[in-house]
């Protein structure tokens, strides 16, 4: 299977917030790497990445948390 990367963006609206990759790798593990954070709009983030913005493994735990509406 191999590698496998997604880019993806976190938006409000029409204002991208940030930027992330989000890689699998070939044992099925995931990592996020955060490219690029607004930090203008750091009150437009959900809560706990306003206190890391910059970091993978916190948006990785709050991806991880959402449901996504049917």
């Amino acid at each position: 299977m191999g590698v496998r990367v997604k880019r993806y963006e976190l938006r409000a609206y029409d204002r991208v917030l940030a930027e992330f990759a989000v890689r699998t790798d070939e044992f099925g593990e995931v990592s996020v790497h955060i490219d690029e954070v607004d930090l203008s709009a750091r009150r437009l983030l959900p809560l706990p990445l306003a206190a890391q913005p910059t970091s993978g493994e916190a948006l990785n735990e709050w991806l991880a948390s959402r449901i996504i509406p049917k």
